[in-house]
């Protein structure tokens, strides 16, 4: 207890710095202090400092890297934008369902002006032959007949599919030989998927650069090559139209900015200028 008391009093002796005038030894200036006092002096200098070159800092562009929130990587930006795209682009699809389904439960059709200047046609019911000719017997004939047959058409031809970028097609599908398209668009643009599915393949060869493989319903197949950068990854869930790369010129086969697409039915390849229209 008597240390502490001791070394109270030692930070609260009063000390005296004085300026003599070295030819009378007169003072000229003189101040008395403690240790106490001279500690909280430099604390409070240190403080203020501190606070003055923080101030000055901030008014700098150099400031700004320190107290500026850092801005969303570029991955998040690219996503925020495909979610717009994605979303913009269903609303657009939903307006045009929405206004054919109201053309068709309630007529709403315009007609040509040619078709309304036509007058309306007369016809006696007396003067009908309510038997039917040899013609209408035979075409009666054939639509039962079709009834109990198979159809020619194929599953694949009822899919609709989304075009997965608009642009020039500098090569086209030749079986054996280039079993795919080659469509050249602006660099940077982003290509979509042509159908509902999953990923499959997400990744990078020397040849071939990004790229990027779809498994569709009704036995397809959707492959994606060349791409500057991927938006999707392994496993992940797509619709059709959704953006999932942007066109670039990577891979030694490449030869400039352009979407290689393939499209595979039943582990063949089929010519996707069949399917969709890319120009």
């Amino acid at each position: 207890m008597n240390r502490i008391r001791r070394w109270l009093r030692n930070w609260r002796k009063q000390y005296k710095f004085a300026v003599y005038d070295p030819k009378n030894f007169n003072e000229i200036f003189g101040i008395t202090t403690s240790k106490v006092r001279i500690v909280s002096l430099l604390f409070l200098s240190l403080f203020l400092i501190s606070g003055i070159f923080v101030f000055l800092l901030g008014l700098t562009p150099f400031g700004t890297y320190f107290f500026t929130p850092s801005a969303p990587e570029q991955t998040q930006i690219v996503e925020q934008r495909i979610r717009m795209d994605s979303l913009a682009k269903k609303v657009e699809a939903q307006e045009v369902y929405i206004r054919d389904l109201k053309r068709l439960l309630f007529g709403d059709f315009h007609p040509d002006s040619s078709a309304a200047e036509k007058p309306d046609v007369q016809i006696d019911p007396n003067t009908i032959n309510p038997n039917p000719s040899k013609a209408e017997a035979q075409i009666g004939e054939n639509v039962k007949a079709d009834q109990y047959t198979n159809s020619a058409k194929k599953s694949a031809d009822f899919v609709h599919f989304m075009t997965p970028v608009k642009g020039k097609v500098s090569q086209r599908f030749a079986a054996g030989k280039h079993e795919a398209v080659d469509v050249v668009a602006p660099p940077d643009s982003y290509f979509s998927s042509c159908l509902a599915g999953t990923v499959i393949f997400s990744g990078y060869s020397q040849k071939d650069g990004n790229i990027l493989i779809i498994e569709h319903t009704n036995d397809f197949l959707s492959v994606y090559k060349h791409a500057k950068t991927l938006l999707k990854k392994r496993g992940d869930k797509v619709s059709a139209g959704d953006m999932i790369g942007i066109i670039g010129n990577t891979g030694t086969s490449s030869t400039g900015p352009h979407l290689h697409f393939e499209l595979w039915l039943n582990q063949q390849s089929v010519d996707p200028q069949k399917y969709m229209k890319f120009e």
